[in-house]
């Protein structure tokens, strides 16, 4: 049974706050199972370890809420966010 029937036939009948916490859950179950193994926890946030780590990360992008499209004024409207936010950032210090 491959990752996504598993996501059909179980997960993706939970309503989505339970399967956030799951999918938190499965992710803390996974860093213990790490420290239990003495395996290295990537230093750099949001580097994939493995494929079964690169398969939790899409299920939770899955799982993150409604799909949008992502038009041009999308991104004009994301990237005015970034610069804006990063302005006050250097303002504050």
């Amino acid at each position: 049974m491959t990752v996504f029937e598993i996501y059909d036939q179980t997960i993706k009948t939970l309503p989505a706050d339970d399967r956030l916490r799951l999918a938190k859950l499965i992710i803390d179950d996974l860093a213990l199972a790490d420290t239990a193994l003495n395996t290295e926890i990537p230093a750099r946030r949001g580097e994939i370890r493995d494929q079964e780590h690169l398969e939790l990360l899409l299920l939770d992008g899955l799982n993150s809420g409604p799909g949008i499209e992502a038009t041009p004024e999308y991104w004009r409207k994301k990237h005015r966010t970034l610069l804006e936010h990063r302005s006050e950032i250097v303002r504050n210090g």
